[in-house]
């Protein structure tokens, strides 16, 4: 996953403004690239237009932070304030109980559980702010690292120290303080809570009388007895009278300026409001409580904290912060209505808290319809607004950050709530629009500077943007525009495309006839664009038959043809299919297409040369550590944790007797494919112990670790699984409980060793001045045709293979059971009759196999001669007949290979009944076996023939074929195999003893961890990465597209990759992609046996073609170089 994608996931919806716009700025450097690349420009004035635009962003998000961090502060330091009791816990040490909370008895309940909803409040907003500065900062960074890659600066580190670091963004030092602070006092009130049944009783005796009183309130509350309870006020306002004047009175009036009388008064309305005791609570209200929150270290009213609690304050203790609760349990208006009716008219009971926030906004958030609807009409009655002169953009609709509750109810699909306000307010029409902007302007923060790109989004846009479609509908049906683009020029059908929310596309196209062909501004994609970049097959589907033009390109040249095919979204290629003439006319533009990993390269037209220094290993093995699972089909997260962990941790990756450098990765993990393997080093691979430490994200505090010994998996000698990921348990520090799982592969791989490695040139090289030829197979690959073909993978097939023009030939690499390599296509061998694994067989009975075979058939052939003489009398009679029409036809002679063959197929019968060794000519797919019956057989060989048979100026492709689990599981094989170290170390050692410097040798593997052995083992012949490119599925998503495959064989440091042509040959422009990655590309399959396809792909610059034909495509490559040379002298 690119870095831009999981910001805009990992983003907090509400904070989405105040990061820094990573694909903006992206745009920039790629702007700069293009003018001095393409242009021959100065890109001076992009540059400046770059580190000023980003100067501005970073200025608005460092003030929002500073913002909020000034806020939590002050509210930090009036927590001991507000509950003295804090006071006794300090950050150093742990309470003692006796001494701490429990110190002041007259902290009841209530207090503590106001407290604890503080606490965890506070918490989550240190937490949300905490992930917000370090995802700017990771921001920050990755994308003047990409400055520096892209335009081949250094200005990465001074920037960083110079206009980064300096910035109270990036130190959160402060914030962690605070943040374990309040985790302290959070255990303790916790511990106090779960206690404070034992507490009471331990206190029983000493505190009588107050329990009694207690019991007796809340008896009458539970009874609503308004005039039982005017009694007990009375009765306690007395004795403090008594108390402080020392003289009994008769005639006891309540009196509400009293602060001792108005604190009784506020704590048994907060009783009172936790029943529907709605007579006692107009009592109180009578007189004169204060409703309002000014000693409320969050300034909210009773209001806020009913509205928060869904109209009833809990009764229970509060485990978890009310306002991030996900669901409300309730939406009881009948509290908040009755003190609502007992408020003067001028009364401001819809006050705001310190986040600015109204009881209406708390109620938008928690989707409490009857409660909105309750305080809507509240302010209709006593006019605090007209519907004539109702201004949605009025400063009393938004709260601090400039968001109102129709934002609220917009992002958490609360469309009850959202339809309350709209037939409330009576928007409609024009005034839906008015609304779109769901900031007031007014009141934009001051970090909201007028020159940041910030885009403010319409409540359609935001709604479409998360799928909500009841409230699309909504929008829609009370008139809102379709087709406002925001300050990135997308419109909600772009990002209900993106997201691949396809009713939503339908109710914006179908309803609202929106505009399907509007570009966003970075990369000139329409919504059709979006949603095949996402895989999202059935919105793409949708938006073809409603009539969306999908013959276009972006600003790359690319076409959303072109993009599902990289992409390895095959399954809609066919209907994105463009005309034929668009296709072609996509080669000669291609210099135009930009989108690559590595736009800097640049690559000459006329040859192909790619020099490429690898390191290989010597005195050192290498660890790769994946996280999670390179099976795809497996939907297990990597990183499974108990829910009792409560605050934000990442994971830290490091070893024991390796060297490389420690990782660390916030958690969760979401697509542990976007993760590329770890590395480290080790001299003895027994000693390595592989660390996994769960950390307290902002603070380092070790809370749990899982270790893993490194060491050869095997199930007995030479072998190894092929089930490749481990699960171990992940146990909490101090305690040892378990506490979760981690998931994860690793590879080691060692290094080779050979007396001739140090003699190779250690540059990988590549020069070609045309198209090259390497016959696939030999002179191809066995198939079911009335042709008569030479048995595949054979000497005879390599030679007719150099004779029809072939360059290279391309052949199968496998290890029999003794450990040598052997050129054989297929995972089983069948000739016997039934499936043996290629490794379980040895060198002898392989050689032998083919000897067998060949005797059984002529056996066969002599036996069946004397029940089908008469036959073939007739048979010999009628060809010899037709011999004398069609002169040189010697194919047709009894005498031939393909009668005998004929003969041999025909008394197949006969063998299967005498219950001998059953032989068949089929694979496992269904194909033809490879030199097999109906070819011309030739025996097996080992790899060592080849080099000492063929002639030296003719080139290896060198297949190394080791299955992967799901081909294991389809054919049938063992999941343990030869060991993968052993499998690459025997044929290297064979292609290093026998191989002459002259003979040119490429290693190929559709094998991700083949190629990584490979490629590390030495570093004297290519090695390129095959791919099917989505075609076949695989479980490893490194194998099903053309993207992947490049990202693959850049990590791996490979010199190429090898495509199914189908890719290629639909999208010729991929080519291009694929040659400024860096890499070269070869291509196989069957299409490539077309000539016109081969002219197609030479023409595209495609470095070799692997094919079955290779007389007829060598014959119309050269045909094609001709017809170039002698329209160049026309020219």
């Amino acid at each position: 996953m690119k870095f831009g994608k999981k910001l805009l996931q990992s983003q907090l919806p509400e904070w989405s403004g105040y990061y820094i716009p990573y694909k903006t700025l992206k745009r920039l450097i790629s702007n700069a690239l293009n003018k001095s690349q393409l242009n021959g420009e100065s890109n001076d004035d992009c540059i400046k237009e770059f580190f000023s635009t980003l100067d501005c962003e970073l200025k608005k998000t460092n003030d929002f932070f500073v913002q909020r961090h000034s806020r939590i502060e002050k509210k930090f330091k009036e927590l001991p304030s507000r509950y003295p009791n804090l006071r006794n816990i300090t950050p150093s040490g742990p309470l003692n109980v006796d001494e701490g909370l429990h110190q002041n008895t007259n902290f009841n309940q209530e207090g503590f559980s106001e407290l604890l909803s503080d606490l965890l409040e506070t918490k989550n907003e240190i937490n949300n702010l905490l992930h917000f500065a370090d995802l700017n900062i990771k921001a920050a960074n990755k994308i003047l690292k990409k400055f520096d890659k892209k335009l081949n600066r250094n200005m990465k580190d001074d920037y960083l120290n110079a206009k980064v670091n300096i910035l109270p963004l990036a130190s959160s030092t402060t914030l962690v303080k605070i943040l374990g602070s309040i985790e302290q006092w959070i255990r303790e009130v916790e511990h106090v809570v779960i206690d404070n049944e034992n507490v009471t009783q331990n206190n029983l005796l000493s505190n009588q009388n107050l329990i009694m009183e207690n019991t007796v309130l809340l008896d009458v509350i539970k009874n609503d007895d308004a005039s039982a309870l005017h009694n007990l006020i009375v009765e306690k306002v007395s004795n403090i009278e008594t108390k402080n004047n020392g003289v009994i009175s008769d005639n006891i009036m309540i009196n509400p300026t009293n602060p001792e009388v108005q604190k009784i008064l506020i704590s048994t309305l907060y009783k009172a409001c936790c029943y529907p005791a709605l007579k006692c609570i107009e009592l109180l209200l009578n007189s004169g409580v204060n409703i309002h929150g000014e000693e409320d270290i969050n300034k909210r009213s009773i209001i806020h904290k009913l509205v928060i609690n869904g109209g009833i304050l809990p009764k229970e203790n509060i485990t978890t912060s009310p306002i991030s609760s996900p669901i409300s349990i309730r939406d009881d208006p009948r509290i908040i209505a009755c003190i609502l009716k007992c408020l003067p008219s001028d009364s401001q009971a819809l006050s705001q808290d310190v986040y600015d926030k109204s009881p209406l906004h708390y109620a938008a958030i928690k989707g409490l319809v009857r409660i909105t609807q309750t305080l809507l009409e509240y302010l209709k009655r006593t006019r605090q607004f007209s519907l004539e002169q109702a201004d949605v953009n009025d400063h009393v609709w938004f709260d601090g950050d400039g968001y109102s509750p129709l934002f609220y109810a917009t992002i958490n699909n609360k469309v009850q709530v959202l339809e309350c306000i709209i037939s409330i307010l009576q928007i409609n029409g024009e005034k839906v629009d008015a609304v779109s902007n769901v900031r007031c302007t007014s009141l934009v923060p001051k970090y909201m500077n007028s020159t940041s790109s910030t885009a403010e989004q319409t409540l359609l846009a935001i709604s479409c943007k998360f799928g909500h479609c009841s409230v699309t509908k909504l929008l829609l049906d009370s008139g809102a525009n379709p087709d406002v683009q925001d300050e990135d020029d997308e419109t909600p059908l772009h990002l209900a495309s993106r997201g691949g929310f396809t009713e939503c596309c339908l109710m914006l196209i179908n309803g609202k006839n929106a505009n399907k062909e509007i570009r966003e501004k970075y990369y000139g994609w329409t919504p059709l664009f979006l949603a095949v970049i996402e895989g999202h097959e059935e919105t793409v589907t949708a938006l073809i038959k409603s009539g969306v033009n999908f013959n276009i390109v972006d600003n790359s040249g690319w076409t959303p043809h072109m993009h599902a095919l990289f992409r390895g979204h095959l399954n809609m290629k066919d209907i994105l299919r463009p005309p034929r003439e668009t296709i072609l006319s996509s080669i000669s533009t291609n210099n135009n297409i930009m989108v690559s990993p590595q736009d800097n390269r640049v690559q000459q037209e006329s040859s192909t040369e790619v020099t490429r220094e690898r390191k290989y290993l010597q005195n050192q093995s290498l660890i790769f550590v994946t996280l999670g699972t390179t099976d795809s089909r497996t939907d297990v997260a990597p990183i499974e944790l108990n829910s009792t962990l409560k605050t934000p941790v990442s994971i830290v990756i490091w070893t024991k007797n390796a060297t490389g450098e420690k990782v660390t990765i916030d958690l969760p993990v979401k697509d542990s494919s976007s993760i590329d393997p770890l590395m480290f080093w080790a001299y003895n691979i027994n000693n390595v112990t592989l660390i996994f430490d769960i950390m307290s994200t902002y603070d380092a505090q070790l809370i749990g670790r899982a270790t893993a010994v490194i060491s050869p998996v095997k199930t007995y000698s030479n072998y190894s699984t092929l089930m490749g990921s481990f699960t171990i348990p992940i146990v909490k520090a101090l305690e040892l409980d378990d506490i979760g799982k981690i998931r994860f592969e690793f590879l080691i791989i060692n290094p080779f060793t050979h007396e001739g490695l140090t003699d190779r040139n250690r540059f990988t090289q590549w020069k070609s001045l045309s198209t090259k030829v390497i016959g696939h197979r030999g002179s191809g690959a066995n198939d079911k045709t009335w042709k008569l073909q030479l048995g595949e993978n054979t000497l005879d097939s390599f030679k007719a293979a150099t004779l029809h023009g072939a360059e290279y030939v391309e052949f199968d690499c496998q290890l029999t059971k003794d450990l040598v390599p052997v050129i054989y296509h297929d995972w089983n061998v069948t000739e016997t009759g039934i499936d043996i694994p290629m490794h379980s067989v040895t060198l002898k009975q392989f050689l032998n196999l083919k000897k067998i075979e060949m005797e059984i058939s002529t056996n066969d052939f002599n036996e069946s001669d004397s029940v089908t003489s008469q036959n073939s009398q007739n048979s010999q009679n009628s060809q010899n007949s037709q011999n004398s029409q069609n002169d040189g036809d010697t194919d047709s002679t009894p005498n031939s290979s393909s009668f005998k063959k004929l003969k041999r197929a025909n008394s197949m019968g006969s063998l299967l009944n005498k219950s001998k060794s059953r032989r068949i000519d089929e694979n496992n797919n269904g194909k033809l076996k490879g030199n097999g019956i109906g070819t011309i057989q030739s025996p097996f060989i080992k790899l060592e023939d080849t080099f000492k048979n063929i002639p030296i100026n003719i080139g290896f492709n060198i297949e190394v074929k080791y299955p992967m689990i799901d081909e294991a599981e389809e054919f049938d094989l063992p999941t343990f195999y030869t060991e993968l170290n052993i499998f690459c170390d025997k044929i290297l050692e064979c292609v290093f003893t026998h191989s002459q410097p002259e003979r040119k040798i490429i290693f190929s593997s559709f094998h991700p961890e083949t190629c990584l052995m490979l490629a590390f083992k030495q570093a004297s012949y290519p090695v390129f990465f095959l791919t099917d490119c989505g075609i076949s599925r695989m479980a490893d998503a490194r194998c099903n597209s053309v993207q992947a495959a490049i990202r693959f064989a850049n990590f791996a440091g490979l010199s190429g990759i090898v495509t199914n042509c189908e890719p290629i040959i639909e999208a010729p422009g991929l080519v291009k992609v694929i040659k400024n990655a860096g890499l070269l590309l070869f291509t196989y399959g069957k299409l490539n046996n077309i000539v016109e396809n081969a002219q197609l792909q030479k023409k595209a610059g495609v470095d070799a073609v692997i094919v079955d034909s290779v007389l007829r495509v060598y014959k119309g490559l050269q045909q094609n170089d001709n017809e170039d040379q002698i329209n160049n002298m026309i020219n």
